[in-house]
Formats: structure tokens, C-alpha cells, sequence
């Protein structure tokens, strides 16, 4: 088998030259790569590493195909190989928070004030998988190769030592992530520094007592050097690396003045279909294909794409053409850089590409021509202060000053803990109707797809279109089918339910008419919610149509849903509608004659249910979104113990507009409706019940978080603004943030003085709220 440049398992970013690109088509859990073959054929790639060749692939002869036994297999002894042959030292990098951040920081300590040429895995590839995909894709001759690995439970490190193999290590702060992967949080640490068995020097955070105790009793023979987790966390390891590296000759005022990199990219939307897709990773080479990637997997097949560059690190010739490469690869139509570098990179695009240079990123936000056509995804990749913030405002000038943060990476997180309770049985398919119960579908689904969910389900079939229109290809599940459009549905490859024999009649005779066959649907049994589904009595009738209905419509799951899973006092009923359901699923498998696939379990029935049931899937709803199903009186250990864990993914946010001083009794907003009660501060916010804060808020009965403190409204609200009292917040100013709710404020709580529940206020956030998503 050849040597290869590049490798990719991912059809959907494809930026390299397709001629010095493998694609590995892995068999995972969650997906085949094999059927990806003909898009990443149809993409110019030519060699092929696979497990079988699909069928007709063997007739084109320009396809180099193979075949392996296990391509994961393959792919990690590759990486072995390129591990063994890479000089220099290796540093890896573990523990729950930090690794990006860090990686990066030490990078640019090394290179920049070392003077050594140091080599780093790209982005956050830090698991299974990007892990052998990142050392694939380091250079040989550094004097330092950074590497990060990233696990989330037990028996998962041993692979990955064994391809990292470093001699450094450098374990970061422990904390809840993953907790639900782990027995114990001592078992946790012992399985994350179970990287450094070959390691002569390892970093570990020394107030932590548990990990300092286990580190010292597991590795007493090494080098160990302790550092304060606490505060500028990465700042402090930078420092007492570049100590040991460069044996003094490094100060910590110089690493400080080093900015942080690799926080997160967000992405920002404005009225007209353009897309800010702010990027601030390193700006060396695999920090801006990384960048390219993300921005061709984000973008509309409608969307034209812009890319804005900062000054690049000191890259290579070489590196510069690949990265110019890339760009020519992804279609992008026009360029703005800043700086010198950023020139050379212009030097080598191609001449159809639209290019505009400026002298610094202070020239180039002043001189920007704001005025953007229509749908249009733009990349911003730079540092995220100071004029690309300037920037960001000049390109999306309608920002309200009232929005919602979106965190994705919590959200992924929140995914991946439900899919612990779910084990190796059964996988998610994710509740992405109400427009991602109000954060979003579009990006909340390409986060899930790109996490691997085995489903995502609408409520109607325009929900689905929409998906569809932004690029996600996965499979849409529309639980409320009744639609006259059933081109779309047809045309988008929804997914439909069927829920009485109707609607099974109606879908089949349109389905005739498009001349469309094996369309699959989903079979909802009624087992006790008592609104929608087929009932046990009519389950022979039910087999009769469905097999008329072959080959036309083909049933993919049959499902229910329980009405009772998110109270305890209630597992009575719960039970006998578990034991309803798999009495009927087993009854109309035996009528029809083929195994069926089955889901029942909601969010709160993932967590108490699932893991005693042989369902295919579970259905993922306001857990996803950092909510817990269960109401405060639910008071079991296990589910205090998941209310915990759970990250919060929307935060809702205002800022302060008006700050007045009053005396006594003065009367604050409509009728007059609440008097002060003493000398008071009152801020005036530009968010009211037209934006989903709803009136009952009003007069006290709700408090908004200023500067670490909660604050009381004050007076009614209004339909675009409303008052609180801030008399003490110290220092509290015009332009500072307010959480509605979010981290500091739990949504739950506003849903209690409505006396409703969390799904309700998040639900309904107007759509005039700006969305801002956070990578």
C-alpha cells in the first residue's frame, strides 16, 4: 500500500487536493463511511481504504480501493507508524477542561519565545478518531510534537497511549465531564493518566489532592511538576513547561502577553442570510483548514462563501500553498487579509477570486465595505477582540442589543451524557421541532449530525424541508405528517408516522401517485398517552393495510410515548404502559413477519427505563438542552445526581440601556402598578413580553442576574423593555450584560412563578431574539 498525504473520514469538508487524499470509510456505531464512497469519488478522491467495495465501485478503474479487515484498525496502526517515525519529543495532553486552549498556548510559547519548531494535532482532535487523524497529519522534524486526547469512560486511554506514546505528560483540571462514563472520580483520573505510563516528566495540577496523591503513588520514579489549576489555568502550565524546557530562559510576563487561542468559533445570523462564522484558532496552517472545514460544513448550498484573515504565524511557503489550495477547493469567491502574510497568501490564490488587502486589522475594519449581498457565509478568522469585534458589528449592524447565547458544545455534551444511559443497545434520535424547542434547528442539527445521533424528528413536514434546504442529509422523523404538500415530503426524503389507518391510506395513495417506493414510516401505537396511535384492538386490521401497503411504504419503527416517566409517585402506570407496548410491538412483529425497530422512552425515560429495555433507540427532547425532565419533587438521588450534570445550552441575555436614581414611593412602568420602597437604583432593560418575558415576571416576582447579583424587576413589564432594581449591584453601568436566565439564573426558575414548565419559556423566545451559537 502507497504513503498518503492526506486522510480524511469525513465526506463532507473536503478542502486538500483530492489526489494525495485517502478516504477511510469506517464502520462505527453511528454511521458507514462506506456510503460515502461515490460523494467523496464524485469529489475527485481516487484511494480508497475500505472493508468491501460497494457494489459498481469494482467497474471504475481509476478508483484505487484497499480492502482491510477493519478500517478503524487500520487507520489507528497507521497512526503507530507515523508516531514511531516522528522525531522530537511528544507532549500529550488529558484531563476534562483546557486541552484545546493549552495546546495551543504551549505551541506558541514554544515557537515563539523558545525558538523551537514544534508540530500540534489540529482543532480539538482529541478522540478515537482524531487523535490518529491528528499525529497523521504532523510534519517530521519538529523538536516538539503537542498531541491531545480526550476520553469519556472506562478502557478508552489504552488505545490511545498506545499510539501517542509521549514522553511529557500533562494532566488538566478534573472536573464533572464524562462523570456518568466513570465508576468513581478516582477511577476517572487513574484512567486519563494511564497516558503517561512511558512518560519521564509529568505535569499535574497540585491542588488537587486526589490527583496529586495518584499521580505521586503511580508515578514516583518521573519528574513531576505540580502547577495551580485555578485561574489562567493554561498560563500557569505554559509557564512551568517552558521552565523546564527552556530552563529559565523564559519569562512568565513575556508567556502572559501570549493571547489564548482556540476558543471556540460562534456563529452569528443576520436578516438578510448572511452567516458570520467567527473563527479564533491559531492562524498557521492547520488552524486555518481547520477553519475552511468548518465553514464548508456550515455553509447553504445557497450561500457563497468569504473568507477575512487576520496576520497568519509564521507558515511556510509550503504550507501557504496548500492552505491556498484549500481555499481554491472550497469555493471561496472572495478574500480580505491584513498584513503581510496575508498578502503572500493572496499571492498564490487563484486570479477568478476576489482579493482585497489591507496594511493591518485596524486598516481593514476601517476601510470594510460592509454593504453584503444576500446569502452569504462569511469567515472570519482572527483574534476575537478588539477590531474584529469592530468588525463583526460593521458586517451585522442589526444586532439587538437584546440575545441568546446557544451553547453547541454543551449541547454535544448533554448528548453524550444521555447516550451513557442509553450503553451500547440503543442510540438517540433527537427532538429538534419548535425550531430546537426555540434555539435554532438548523445548527442544533448539524451539531447532532456531526455527533453522530441516529435520528432527528420535526413536528411537521416544513421543519423538515428547512433541514434539509440548510444541508442535513441524516434521517428526519415528522411526528405530525398531515400535511397537503406531500411533494415536499417525498422530495426532502422525510420521514413520516402514521398514526391511524387515514392517514396510512392517504400517505399510501400519494406515495403512488409521486411513483415513489419503500418510503419509510414510523408506526406510533397508542399505550396510554391517549392522543395519538393505533390502538391493541385494531393491531390485525393495522398488519393487513401494511402489508397491502408493500412495497410502497416500509415500516422503520414501531414507537409510543410515555405519559408518566418524569414522576416517580407515577411508575405504576408507567409500567403497564411499557408492558402495553412491547406486548403490541411483539404482537404486530409476529403478524408482519419481520423484526421491527422500537423506541418508547423520552428523555426522562432514557434515564429510568431504557437501560432495561431492548429498544433500538431513545427519543432525546429537553434533556438535550441542559433541562431536567423531573420537577423539584423528584428527589432521588440518581436523578439530583443528573440535574447536576446537566450543562445549560441557551442563555438568554439584555443588556442595561437606562440607569436613573428615585426616591421613596416613586411608581415605576404602567399603571402605576409597584411604588419603590426606599432610594432606589432602577436599570432599564430593552427586552419585555413581545421578546418572551412574560408580564407575571413583573413587580419583584422575578430577578435577572447583573454582575454575579440578582436583581427584582420592577413595575409591570412592557412589551419591548422593562425595569429592575440594581441598587446593589456596585459599579453597575449602561452596556452591562443581564442574564435573563441561563447558568446564573436556571431557566426552571422563571418557569416556576409561571407555574409552567422550562420547555414553555425557552420555546417561546420571539424570534426577533437574536440567536448566537457558540462552537
Amino acid at each position: 500500500m502507497p504513503e498518503f498525504e492526506y486522510f480524511y473520514t469525513d465526506s463532507r469538508s473536503l478542502v486538500i487536493e483530492p489526489e494525495k487524499t485517502v478516504f477511510i470509510a469506517l464502520r462505527t456505531k453511528v454511521g458507514d463511511g462506506h456510503a460515502y464512497i461515490t460523494e467523496m469519488y464524485r469529489k475527485g478522491v481516487r484511494n480508497f481504504v475500505v472493508e468491501t467495495v460497494p457494489e459498481g465501485m469494482d467497474r471504475i478503474h481509476d478508483a484505487r480501493f484497499y480492502i482491510v479487515e477493519d478500517s478503524t484498525k487500520w487507520l489507528q496502526e497507521q497512526a503507530k507508524l507515523k508516531r514511531k517515525a516522528l522525531s522530537g519529543k511528544t507532549i500529550a495532553i488529558t484531563g476534562s477542561t483546557g486541552k484545546t486552549v493549552l495546546k495551543e498556548l504551549l505551541a506558541e510559547t514554544l515557537e515563539r519565545l523558545g525558538g523551537l519548531k514544534v508540530e500540534k494535532t489540529p482543532g480539538s482532535y482529541n478522540s478515537a478518531l482524531g487523535v490518529p487523524l491528528g499525529i497523521l497529519s504532523l510534519e517530521n522534524g519538529a523538536d516538539y510534537n503537542i498531541v491531545e486526547a480526550g476520553i469519556d469512560g472506562e478502557g478508552q486511554m489504552a488505545v490511545l497511549e498506545d499510539i501517542i506514546r509521549p514522553n511529557i505528560g500533562i494532566l488538566t483540571s478534573i472536573t464533572t465531564e464524562h462523570d456518568a462514563g466513570f465508576s468513581s472520580r478516582e477511577k476517572k483520573i487513574r484512567e486519563k493518566i494511564s497516558l503517561f505510563r512511558g512518560c519521564e516528566t509529568i505535569f499535574y495540577p497540585g491542588d488537587d489532592k486526589m490527583a496529586e496523591e495518584i499521580v505521586k503513588e503511580q508515578f514516583a520514579d518521573r519528574k513531576l511538576i505540580p502547577f495551580i489549576a485555578e485561574g489562567e489555568m493554561a498560563y500557569s502550565i505554559a509557564c512551568k513547561l517552558a521552565d523546564y524546557i527552556c530552563r529559565e530562559d523564559i519569562s512568565s510576563e513575556s508567556v502572559g502577553k501570549i493571547p489564548l487561542t482556540g476558543i471556540a468559533p460562534d456563529v452569528d445570523e443576520s436578516e438578510n442570510g448572511c452567516v458570520l462564522l467567527r473563527d479564533n484558532f491559531t492562524a498557521d496552517k492547520s488552524g486555518l483548514i481547520s477553519a475552511i472545514e468548518s465553514a464548508v460544513r456550515r455553509k447553504s448550498s445557497r450561500q457563497s462563501l468569504t473568507m477575512i484573515c487576520g496576520p497568519l504565524n509564521d507558515i511556510s511557503e509550503r504550507d501557504l500553498e496548500v492552505v491556498a489550495k484549500a481555499m481554491e477547493i472550497a469555493g471561496i469567491t472572495k478574500f480580505y487579509g491584513a498584513g503581510k502574510s496575508a498578502a503572500s497568501l493572496a499571492a498564490r490564490l487563484p486570479e477568478w477570486m476576489a482579493v482585497k488587502l489591507f496594511d493591518s486589522e485596524a486598516s481593514l475594519t476601517e476601510e470594510f465595505d460592509a454593504s453584503m449581498p444576500r446569502e452569504e457565509l462569511i469567515l472570519l478568522k482572527g483574534n476575537h477582540r478588539g477590531a474584529w469585534e469592530e468588525l463583526r458589528k460593521k458586517i451585522l449592524p442589526s444586532r439587538h442589543d437584546t440575545w441568546m447565547d446557544v451553547n453547541l458544545s454543551n449541547l454535544i455534551y448533554n448528548y453524550n451524557l444521555f447516550r451513557n444511559y442509553c450503553g451500547l443497545k440503543s442510540r438517540l434520535i433527537c427532538m429538534v421541532k419548535a425550531s430546537a424547542y426555540g434555539l435554532g434547528s438548523l445548527e442544533v442539527a448539524r451539531s447532532l449530525q456531526s455527533a453522530g445521533a441516529a435520528m432527528l424528528a420535526v413536528a411537521v413536514v416544513e421543519e423538515g424541508v428547512k433541514l434539509r434546504r440548510g444541508g442535513i442529509s441524516m434521517p428526519i422523523v415528522v411526528l405530525n405528517p398531515i400535511t397537503t404538500d406531500f411533494h415536499d415530503l417525498f422530495a426532502h426524503d422525510l420521514q413520516p408516522t402514521i398514526f391511524s389507518f387515514r392517514e396510512l391510506e392517504v400517505l399510501k395513495k400519494e406515495a403512488l401517485k409521486a411513483g415513489v417506493e419503500n418510503v419509510p414510516v414510523h408506526v406510533k401505537l397508542d399505550t396510554g398517552m391517549h392522543r395519538l396511535g393505533f390502538l391493541e384492538e385494531e393491531l390485525e386490521e393495522l398488519s393487513t393495510r401494511l402489508k397491502n401497503a408493500e412495497p410502497i411504504l416500509k415500516v422503520a419503527t414501531v414507537f409510543s410515548h410515555l405519559a408518566t416517566a418524569d414522576e416517580t409517585s407515577k411508575d405504576e402506570y408507567t409500567h403497564n404502559q411499557i408492558a402495553a407496548y412491547n406486548r403490541m410491538a411483539d404482537g404486530l412483529e409476529v403478524m408482519l413477519g419481520y423484526k421491527l425497530k422500537r423506541h418508547l422512552c423520552n428523555t426522562a425515560g432514557i434515564c429510568r427505563f431504557l437501560g432495561g429495555e431492548r429498544h433500538d433507540f431513545g427519543r432525546l427532547g429537553i434533556g438535550l438542552y441542559g433541562i431536567s425532565p423531573f420537577g423539584e419533587s423528584e428527589t432521588t438521588p440518581e436523578l439530583k445526581e443528573l440535574r447536576r450534570k446537566l450543562k445549560p445550552v441557551a442563555t438568554l441575555n439584555t443588556t442595561v440601556i437606562s440607569i436613573k436614581r428615585w426616591p421613596t414611593d416613586t411608581p415605576i412602568g404602567y399603571g402605576n402598578a409597584q411604588r419603590l420602597e426606599r432610594p432606589s437604583t432602577v436599570a432599564t432593560l430593552p427586552i419585555g413580553y413581545a421578546d418572551g418575558v412574560d408580564r407575571s415576571f413583573g413587580c419583584g416576582r422575578a430577578k435577572f442576574i447583573v454582575n454575579g447579583r440578582a436583581c427584582p424587576t420592577v413595575g409591570n413589564i412592557c412589551m419591548d423593555l422593562c425595569m429592575i432594581d440594581v441598587s446593589e449591584v456596585p459599579g453597575v453601568k449602561i452596556g452591562d450584560r443581564v442574564e435573563i436566565f441561563g447558568p446564573e439564573a436556571p431557566v426552571e426558575s422563571l418557569a416556576k412563578i409561571r407555574n409552567t414548565i422550562p420547555y414553555e419559556i425557552i420555546s417561546t423566545i420571539s424570534p426577533r431574539v437574536k440567536r448566537i451559537y457558540r462552537l
